[in-house]
């Protein structure tokens, strides 16, 4: 939906610029950067995945309850942070092109420009933008200057209430192929948002439960296709919190989450993501498990407040592993490692030359404690520079090199 433009600020759970890599292309970024903090849940059948109570007839799950006491009354050091993302960047230059920004001032995007080159000429121009009007807004997204999508919502106070969803053809004439409506509850919170296709099409629902604190913990998406009006697709969003209040766990999956915490379906739509932090806030584990295949794995340990290893896993039908263990200096900090990758067995003697490759990793950081370089045997893996607020201006690493700019686009 025309809605999805207008999140482009980092959150726990999201993924961006960790494109589904190839076994090959894996085994490069865990020798390169290490990049992509994302990974699988699906090599431990989900046996680590938080495991969520359900009220039966596999409606809503009950609120996690975790039994802990974790806080951060002791901060716990972070292990070093290859993949820095934007936040609320005005300018994004890649490879393949370039996008502009514009935000109002809660940060939800007004413009989004893409001018894709793939180091040529441009080739493709899409550009999102939204306008509201009194209790009207309308998006609208135009490719190559031709209008192609339109999208009219009708608000109260700025609360989106109806909205309906045109594709434009190539000869300019406009199509309903969609009619949302979202309910709320007595104190305003969104609960359910209805998509509907139109006679005889799919309708998708969208319902939002919330636990004793008001906190959003489940949202619920399954998708019904006429005339038996079966679910023919269920996604869904799980979180709990640690008793400090900090979040703790993000689970994307999809069948019934009941069944998540010891086993992980196919999904018809969409996959499986994800992730945990401590209760200071790192990442401990982020997973990912596509629905097409390329699972993969990352998981980050300590010894007691310090940073010791990470840990990675990918692949499907032939899984690789890698363990890198920290050097620390005096502060704690991560000054060098050891990287020790286990090669599939099937594939020794074959595609792959030895069972295992030991490699030797360095880091440098700036005045304010952000990695901007490491290097792999002496070859630089990964390079970063941060202005003086902490936002990342370039990363370049094997995903390649990615450039952004903050000031004068509103937010």
């Amino acid at each position: 939906m025309l809605s999805n433009h207008g999140a482009y600020v980092r959150s726990k759970g999201g993924v961006y610029g960790c494109p589904l890599k190839s076994s090959d292309q894996w085994r490069a970024a865990v020798l390169g950067s290490l990049g992509c903090g994302n990974s699988h849940p699906g090599n431990d059948g989900g046996k680590n995945s938080p495991a969520p109570a359900t009220n039966g007839g596999g409606g809503s799950p009950s609120p996690p309850a975790l039994d802990d006491s974790d806080s951060c009354a002791k901060p716990i050091l972070p292990a070093p942070d290859l993949d820095p993302h934007p936040v609320r960047p005005c300018t994004e230059q890649r490879w393949d092109g370039t996008t502009e920004f514009r935000y109002d001032v809660t940060g939800r995007i007004l413009y989004r420009a893409d001018h894709y080159t793939f180091g040529g000429p441009p080739t493709t121009d899409t550009i999102y933008a939204s306008e509201d009007d009194a209790n009207t807004r309308v998006e609208t997204v135009t490719t190559n200057g031709a209008l192609t999508l339109r999208k009219v919502t009708r608000m109260k106070n700025g609360v989106p209430l109806q909205a309906d969803y045109f594709q434009v053809s190539a000869g300019g004439v406009e199509e309903l192929s969609g009619h949302y409506t979202w309910t709320y509850d007595a104190s305003g919170r969104p609960v359910s948002m209805v998509i509907d296709s139109g006679p005889g099409m799919a309708q998708m629902t969208e319902t939002d439960s919330y636990d004793a604190q008001g906190r959003l913990y489940f949202v619920d998406r399954t998708q019904r296709s006429p005339p038996s009006d079966e679910v023919v697709a269920r996604n869904w969003t799980l979180r709990s919190w640690h008793s400090n209040g900090q979040l703790a766990g993000e689970l994307h999956g999809c069948g019934d989450p009941a069944a998540a915490s010891t086993s992980h379906v196919s999904c018809e739509l969409g996959g499986w993501q994800e992730s945990r932090w401590d209760a200071c806030g790192n990442p401990t584990y982020i997973a990912s498990e596509p629905h097409n295949g390329g699972a993969w794995s990352v998981d980050w340990s300590w010894d007691g407040a310090n940073p010791s290893g990470r840990h990675d896993r990918w692949g499907t039908r032939n899984e690789w592993k890698s363990t890198e263990s920290y050097t620390l200096d005096s502060s704690g900090r991560v000054v060098s490692s050891s990287v020790v990758v286990t090669n599939p067995p099937e594939l020794v003697g074959w595609s792959l030359p030895t069972a295992t490759e030991e490699y030797r990793a360095s880091y440098v950081y700036d005045t304010d404690g952000h990695v901007i370089q490491r290097t792999l045997d002496g070859k630089t893996a990964f390079e970063a520079l941060f202005d003086s607020k902490g936002g990342v201006l370039m990363r370049h690493d094997d995903r390649g090199r990615y450039q952004w700019t903050y000031d004068g686009c509103g937010g």
